[in-house]
């Protein structure tokens, strides 16, 4: 749910919200649109299977916490961000208000994502934003 909710949101997972107001948010406003999840579901089902609460912040903590020890993890393993592209077909496909048949800046909207989850230029997360997640580095 943390790297899908932009593009799959699921029935019951969003606030009401129209359409628009959303893809708006999740487009230019990254911060404002975490806001708009509503994980109460999540948060619900882990204390009725642990027993242990945990408020929608601290979903959305661990969230991030697991999203940046997963990648931390890939990175070990080798993965760079030269390993993170898309098929050409979806980098130049022309969409019905493109008319100009722009092709999708990746590059750019690489070192946009990676600067917004505290990682560096190849993708790998900073020291500074494992020590924020309390990440060991061994």
């Amino acid at each position: 749910i943390f790297t899908t909710y932009p593009y799959i949101p699921e029935k019951g997972l969003l606030k009401p919200a129209p359409f628009s107001v959303l893809r708006f948010a999740m487009n230019y406003i990254a911060p404002l649109s975490v806001r708009l999840v509503d994980v109460r579901t999540y948060s619900e089902l882990y204390r009725t299977i642990t027993g242990i609460p945990l408020s929608q912040r601290d979903m959305l903590k661990a969230g991030h916490r697991i999203h940046t020890l997963e990648r931390y993890m890939n990175t070990r393993e080798g993965i760079r961000r030269k390993d993170g592209t898309l098929p050409l077909r979806f980098l130049t496909r022309v969409h019905r208000n493109d008319p100009k048949r722009h092709v999708v800046p990746l590059e750019r909207m690489s070192d946009q994502y990676y600067r917004m989850r505290g990682y560096d230029a190849d993708g790998i997360p900073t020291p500074q934003i494992l020590e924020k997640c309390q990440i060991e580095i061994k």
